[in-house]
């Protein structure tokens, strides 16, 4: 065989190679995009949600929230649940953020308000896509029926603490904390097929 022939085989091995790593890499530049196109609605439900959740912390900080909004709320958490009591039968009167009565008292401090499991809930509607009715709607209900599920929660603990004081502690910890959040992640997940998104929904935790 000649030179001539021995460098135009070469040469010739030499196209092959480059033709075959071309498609490679061009694959393998197509699966980054791609992934992350794929995955870009997860990861911009997470981000927002946890920058909103971020923010609602550092609020909650504040000197405003601590020395009027927090006490404020919780007193009218105190007042509504003596009032409920009242119409139970029930010899009550409230004082700033306590609820008392001749056999015992219960006092409501802070993370006995479903504050945070609103945060949550109000997190997840506005980093999900849907209409400014649907999540203005959604935030509306949702919030008010955990502020009543709150309010049950406060009068369930009374009796608790009245009449079964040794429970008290596996109901406020270990049962009413699951039952909050467990009630959120469902009002949400109940938001998401009301507002039309279901589908949507379950295409993103599938992507």
């Amino acid at each position: 065989m000649s030179r001539k022939s021995k460098r135009s085989t070469k040469r010739a091995a030499k196209v092959a190679k480059r033709q075959t790593r071309a498609p490679r890499r061009k694959s393998e530049q197509a699966t980054g995009p791609s992934w992350f196109h794929a995955k870009r609605p997860v990861l911009r439900f997470v981000s927002f949600f946890g920058i909103t959740m971020a923010t609602f912390f550092v609020c909650s900080t504040t000197d405003f929230a601590k020395q009027q909004a927090w006490p404020a709320y919780l007193g009218w958490n105190a007042q509504v649940s003596a009032s409920l009591l009242t119409l139970l039968g029930q010899d009550v009167a409230f004082q700033n953020r306590t609820v008392m009565s001749p056999k015992g008292w219960l006092l409501i401090e802070q993370g006995c308000d479903a504050v945070q499991p609103s945060a949550m809930f109000i997190a997840a509607i506005l980093a999900f896509p849907a209409s400014v009715r649907a999540k203005v709607i959604g935030i509306i209900g949702g919030v008010l029926l955990l502020a009543m599920t709150n309010l049950v929660r406060i009068i369930s603990l009374f009796f608790v603490q009245l009449h079964y004081p040794r429970f008290f502690d596996l109901m406020h910890i270990e049962v009413w904390q699951v039952a909050f959040i467990t009630l959120a992640v469902a009002l949400w997940a109940m938001w998401i097929r009301w507002s039309g998104r279901f589908r949507q929904a379950v295409q993103y935790v599938g992507a």
